[in-house]
């Protein structure tokens, strides 16, 4: 669903939690957790090797989800007052608030039960491995949402980078940051 752009001066609404889940989101919140989730897959006995290849593989894990999430959940297609206010609550917002710095990056009322839900799963099909892979994952979402940050904030510099950010584009419709289909 496409959502009207509310113009660069104005800001949107607090997210629910106040002014305090916003100040929540970024390295600051992600980065020690991220570090902890290291090293509890050390602790947990895995060499520094292997929890090093966990790691890059929650990076790579974060990407997957990070793909599928933006294409069939935060794009929907809403039904009903509740499905277009869930919409709006979960992704709409910034897209109706394109230059609202505080929706650059996911509230942690949104982010923290997606990381619990992923890291629950991860606990029960891998295990022990679960931590760095984890921890990868917390990094890759981070990474992305820095990235993300900076496409909008106009602080990419170079001709990847620039290609990475989604200026209006026919391909950026599918709601992904890239050109894949």
């Amino acid at each position: 669903m496409d959502w009207p752009h509310a113009g660069a001066s104005q800001q949107s609404p607090h997210s629910p939690g106040g002014p305090a889940a916003d100040c929540l989101c970024g390295m600051a919140f992600f980065l020690p957790v991220s570090a902890y989730f290291v090293w509890a897959g050390v602790v947990a006995g895995w060499s520094p090797l292997v929890s090093s290849l966990l790691f890059a593989g929650g990076i790579v894990l974060w990407t997957a989800i990070e793909y599928l999430l933006h294409r069939f959940v935060f794009h929907p297609t809403p039904r009903g007052r509740l499905g277009v206010l869930f919409a709006y609550l979960i992704h709409g917002v910034h897209h109706a608030f394109p230059e609202d710095r505080r929706r650059w990056l996911m509230p942690p009322i949104v982010t923290v039960p997606v990381a619990a839900v992923l890291g629950f799963v991860l606990r029960l099909v891998v295990g022990t491995a679960s931590a760095p892979l984890f921890a990868g994952a917390v990094f890759g979402y981070l990474a992305y949402d820095l990235l993300h940050y900076a496409s909008h904030a106009g602080a990419l510099r170079g001709r990847v980078p620039r290609f990475l950010a989604c200026r209006p584009r026919p391909r950026c419709s599918l709601g992904v940051h890239s050109e894949v289909p």
